[in-house]
């Protein structure tokens, strides 16, 4: 084994050959010394492990398409790349994986191959709809969607034990409401996943893919302060890393330091994301609430009043001449218009027949990221976001490793501190 430095605190260890390793560091302030060991399986060769199928399970319309991807992984659980061959039922699937739903409700599957091993996701068809709320006033009786109203009180109840305002939704209809669902409130980092959106849509206008180096979209990348640019870490940022939070900066979302090389560590930071908000400023051209405002507020019909988006406020007001705006928080959004950028993420990104957001795109949002499963998280001192690579997708949360108990693993959210959610 050869440590990069093996005086430092974080350093870099290469090994030679395939085996099992056992490394100790010791640390020693002259009046009290301490030692911790960690194991290390390292292989020859990569092999296919695993293939994991998103979205699993899916719910769609009868008649709807669905995108599937098929991730391949390794043994240390990072990207293996591989081409899959499909074959579903319930409907039809092409070599890309894009699923047709045949006209028949009912409980199917799609299975992706390769290599000799396959992996399936659920498929549930379905003609229930509701209204689409575009404007607004769609409400249901929760007996007539199936849903149980004690429970959904006691869900309330629990909500208001912190205050603040709610919404619970089905088939796109409100089932029960409690609060001011129209003012807009301090989401904090629900921010993080509205920026996700609008990443996607840049994603669509092929301005930007997740594979580019931020860099080739905004040089100026992580310069300041420019002891990063020394690191020579800024030079292998993608896009990919600033939305999945594995670009190590210090935690504040102003100007700060890069502590770890890139795509090595998670660490849930804010001056990451506010680098990619000022990477799609670039991309784009302009400022970025007004394309959040046409582009997908507008189609939903959220009322102008419901969000609002600050000017930054944690560094300079422009990049490159324009406005620029931060994804780590400033974001204030009613409950109404939160429901409703839940529901178009529910639906795949499509909006009453007209995709607002990529469908592939909302698949990726929704799922682990090949290669960033399994990750070591730096920053998290108070065990806040144990395992958090292994239930985090494109800058939205979800419960694909069953970190929580009885709650689907489908399911995903946006999550602010102070438990504002979507």
């Amino acid at each position: 084994v050869t440590f990069q430095d093996v005086s430092a605190a974080s350093t870099i260890a290469t090994f030679s050959a395939a085996g099992d390793y056992v490394l100790q560091l010791n640390a020693s302030d002259t009046l009290l010394e301490a030692s911790d060991q960690m194991s290390v399986t390292v292989y020859a060769t990569a092999e296919l492990a695993s293939i994991q199928v998103t979205p699993d399970p899916a719910v769609l319309l009868v008649g709807g398409t669905q995108q599937f991807l098929a991730a391949g992984l390794d043994q240390t659980g990072q990207a293996y790349p591989i081409t899959p061959t499909w074959d579903a039922n319930g409907g039809s699937i092409d070599g890309a994986g894009l699923y047709a739903a045949g006209d028949a409700t009912g409980q199917y599957g799609a299975t992706g191959t390769a290599e000799g091993m396959s992996a399936s996701a659920d498929i549930s068809l379905d003609h229930n709809v509701g209204p689409w709320p575009t404007n607004g006033g769609a409400t249901a009786v929760p007996a007539d969607v199936g849903m149980d109203q004690a429970l959904l009180e006691q869900a309330r109840d629990y909500a208001l034990t912190s205050g603040g305002a709610g919404m619970i939704t089905r088939h796109g209809q409100a089932v029960l409401t409690w609060g001011d669902t129209t003012s807009a409130f301090d989401v904090n980092s629900v921010t993080k996943s509205i920026g996700a959106l609008v990443l996607g849509l840049a994603v669509k206008d092929n301005l930007v893919s997740l594979s580019d180096r931020a860099q080739t979209h905004y040089p100026a990348i992580g310069s300041n302060p420019a002891s990063n640019v020394d690191t020579g870490w800024l030079d292998d940022i993608t896009i990919l890393h600033l939305a999945t939070q594995t670009v190590f900066f210090e935690k504040p979302a102003v100007y700060v330091y890069m502590l770890f090389q890139t795509g090595t560590a998670c660490a849930y930071i804010d001056a990451g994301v506010n680098w990619l908000a000022d990477t799609l400023t670039v991309a784009n051209q302009g400022d970025l609430l007004p394309i959040l405002e046409s582009r997908i507020l507008a189609p939903l019909g959220v009322p102008a009043g419901q969000v609002e988006w600050t000017d930054s406020v944690n560094r300079d007001l422009l990049v490159e001449g324009f406005p620029r705006r931060e994804f780590n928080s400033s974001i204030n959004i009613s409950i109404d218009a939160m429901a409703r950028l839940g529901y178009l993420a529910l639906r795949n990104g499509t909006w009453d027949g007209q995709e607002i957001i990529p469908t592939e795109f909302v698949a990726e949002m929704r799922a682990n990221v090949p290669g960033i499963t399994g990750l070591p998280v730096t920053n998290d001192l108070d065990s806040k976001y144990g395992n958090a690579p292994s239930h985090y997708g494109i800058s939205w949360w979800n419960n694909l490793d069953g970190s929580l108990p009885n709650v689907p693993a489908d399911a995903y959210w946006a999550w602010g501190v102070g438990d504002n959610l979507i």
